[in-house]
C-alpha cells in the first residue's frame, strides 16, 4: 500500500515580501582554468564551493572568497577516487564532504581539501539515487523504481510492448551513518513516464509536462511532494515522522492544445537540425500522451533552520518565463518570494546567499554564488 500525505495541511496565504538576487559575488568559469561538462550539483561549504560533474566524472573545489581554483579529483571507474557519474554534493558537519554516485549504492566520504576518505557502502542497490544528511541520524535516500511493468521481460517473450503512460514508484530509506539500513518508506508514487517503440527497439522516458516527486533533504529532516497530491509538501523528522504538510491555495492550469503543437514543431525544428525524418519526427511527437494540466512545481530545496524553497512551474509558451521561487518558513507560512535572473539554476541555498549555474550560447555551464536582497 502506497504511503499517504497527512492530514493538517496549512494552505499557504499570499507572501508580502518579494526578494531578488544581487549580482554574483563570485563566478567561476573557463577563465578559472577547469572545464565543466555536466553539473550535476553544488556545494558552498565553510569556505569552499564544491562542484560535480558528471560529464567529465570529476569533483571540484575552489575558493568562496575568491573563486580560485583549490583542487580536482576523480575519473570513470569503480574503485576508490572514481565515479561513474558523481551526482550529489552534501555534508554532515564536521570536517568532511560526500559524494553520491549515479550506479553505485555507495557514498564517498572526502575531507574538505578532497582528499579522499573513506566509502560507505549502501547494503542494498539504488537506482540513481538522492542522498542527503540528516546530521546525526545518518542518510535518507529517495530510491527510484523504474518501470514497474517489466518490458525487458515482455520483449523477452514476445509480447506487446504496453505503450500507455503509467505512474512509477519511489521508496525513502534511511541508513544509519555507517551505511546500515534503518528503515524504508513507501512505496510513493512517482515521476509519470511513456513508453514508446521505435526502430532502435523501445526507450522509456518522463512524459513531457507531467507530474514528478520533488524531494529535499536538509538537518531538520526532509521535505517530499508526491504525485499523487499535486499541492502539497510534506515535512518529515530525521526519523521518518511528519512534521506538518503545506499546501498551495491553487487551481491546476489546463494546457491548452496550442502549447502542445508549438512543442511538436520545436521537436520537429531540432530534427531538422539533425538531418532526421521530419514526418515520423511529427507522428510520433503528436502521438506522445500530454498530460492535461501543468505541474504546480518544478523543484525544491530543504533549507536548514527548516525553511522550504519551491520552484513554480513557469509555462513555457507563448515566452518561458524567468525562474519564480516561493520560500516557506519553519511554521508553514509562505514568506516570500523571490525573482530569479533568466537562465540562472538554482542548486543550493544558504541562509544569506544562493548558487547555482548558468549556461552561454554553446551550453556551456558557469557557477555563480549570489547574494538574497531581502526587502
Amino acid at each position: 500500500m502506497a504511503w499517504a500525505i497527512a492530514a493538517g495541511v496549512v494552505l499557504a496565504p499570499p507572501a508580502e515580501a518579494q526578494w531578488s538576487l544581487a549580482p554574483p559575488d563570485v563566478t567561476i568559469d573557463e577563465g578559472s582554468g577547469v572545464e565543466f561538462s555536466l553539473i550535476t550539483d553544488l556545494l558552498v561549504y565553510e569556505n569552499r564551493i564544491y562542484v560535480a560533474d558528471w560529464g567529465f566524472t570529476q569533483i571540484h573545489a575552489f575558493d568562496l572568497a575568491t573563486g580560485d581554483h583549490i583542487v580536482t579529483t576523480g575519473r570513470e571507474g569503480e574503485g576508490p577516487r572514481e565515479f561513474q557519474g558523481p551526482l550529489g554534493f552534501d555534508h554532515c558537519g564536521g570536517d568532511s564532504v560526500f559524494v553520491s554516485d549515479r550506479s553505485f549504492p555507495r557514498i564517498s566520504v572526502y575531507s574538505l581539501e578532497l582528499d579522499y576518505l573513506r566509502t560507505i557502502t549502501l547494503p542494498r542497490s539504488i537506482s540513481r539515487a538522492e542522498i542527503g544528511c540528516t546530521g546525526s541520524s545518518g542518510f535518507v535516500v529517495q530510491d527510484k523504481h523504474r518501470d514497474p511493468m517489466l518490458v525487458n521481460e515482455l520483449i523477452r517473450s514476445n509480447e506487446d510492448v504496453p505503450k500507455d503512460p503509467y505512474s512509477s514508484t519511489f521508496d525513502i530509506v534511511f541508513f544509519a551513518p555507517d551505511g546500515s539500513h534503518r528503515m524504508t518508506m513507501g512505496p510513493f508514487t512517482g515521476e509519470e513516464r511513456y513508453r514508446s517503440v521505435n526502430s532502435g527497439g523501445w526507450t522509456d522516458r518522463p512524459v513531457t509536462w507531467g507530474f514528478a516527486p520533488m524531494f529535499g533533504v536538509s538537518r531538520w529532516g526532509f521535505v517530499l511532494g508526491s504525485v499523487d497530491a499535486w499541492s502539497l509538501l510534506v515535512r518529515y523528522d530525521p526519523e521518518g515522522n511528519v512534521r506538518d504538510t503545506i499546501g498551495v491555495d491553487t487551481e491546476p492550469l489546463d494546457i491548452p492544445r496550442s502549447h502542445i503543437n508549438a512543442d511538436i514543431e520545436e521537436w520537429v525544428r531540432f530534427a531538422e537540425t539533425q538531418g532526421r525524418d521530419l514526418a515520423s519526427t511529427r507522428r510520433r511527437w503528436s502521438e506522445h500522451p500530454y498530460p492535461s494540466h501543468y505541474p504546480v512545481y518544478s523543484d525544491v530545496q530543504a533549507v536548514d533552520g527548516g525553511f522550504v524553497w519551491v520552484e513554480r512551474f513557469s509555462v513555457p509558451y507563448p515566452e518561458p518565463q524567468p525562474p519564480l521561487w516561493e520560500i516557506f518558513g519553519p511554521d508553514g507560512t509562505l514568506e516570500a518570494t523571490v525573482d530569479f535572473p533568466s537562465g540562472f539554476e538554482l542548486m543550493w541555498v544558504g541562509d544569506t546567499h544562493v548558487a547555482g549555474i548558468v549556461k552561454d550560447e554553446l551550453d556551456v555551464p558557469s557557477v555563480e554564488v549570489r547574494p538574497i536582497q531581502r526587502r
